[in-house]
């Protein structure tokens, strides 16, 4: 496991408009994958989406058209109507 530290010596303030938001979610995920976290739900609530991580290279994204939020590797089945509440 690898060391992660925060630098504020790369705080700067970030035009949001240009966000890749897939790049975000990957980078994200890698993160929360080197800290052990294993598996990895990331949440937009502003776009209602669900994007589960079951390894760094395999994801499954869910939306509001979607009943359930699956994930396989941990047993969980939960309402995506819950979680946008």
């Amino acid at each position: 496991m690898s060391n992660v530290a925060f630098d504020e010596s790369l705080e700067e303030d970030i035009d949001v408009g240009s966000f890749n938001h897939a790049s975000v979610q990957v980078n994200l995920a890698y993160f929360y994958f080197e800290l052990g976290i294993q598996p990895c739900w990331l949440v937009d609530l502003s776009n209602k989406i669900i994007n589960v991580y079951s390894s760094i290279t395999k994801n499954r994204l869910f939306d509001e058209q979607d009943k359930e939020v699956i994930d396989e590797n941990i047993g969980i089945r939960l309402p995506i109507a819950e979680v946008f509440e």
